[in-house]
């Protein structure tokens, strides 16, 4: 489902989830340059394992928790 489909049900949400995806493409970018490695080779899992499991690492740590507070409150989630 796309964050327009979710928006037409909850705007908030359907926001959310679109900046969500805005930011780990910046924080996609900034990785790869940081590494010296195409982002498409990186978007694509084209690099060794250990790179992949860094830059898992790398997006959990600058999205983290933080996202998860946004989540609105009237929003289920489950596991």
């Amino acid at each position: 489902m796309s964050y327009e489909e979710i928006s037409k049900v909850h705007k908030e949400l359907g926001k959310l989830i679109e900046d969500s995806f805005e930011l780990r493409r910046k924080i996609a970018r900034e990785f790869a340059t940081q590494k010296g490695i195409p982002l498409r080779d990186l978007a694509s899992g084209n690099v060794d394992g250990k790179t992949m499991i860094e830059f898992n690492r790398h997006i959990s740590n600058n999205l983290g928790g933080e996202r998860a507070k946004n989540i609105p409150k009237d929003v289920g989630i489950e596991r």
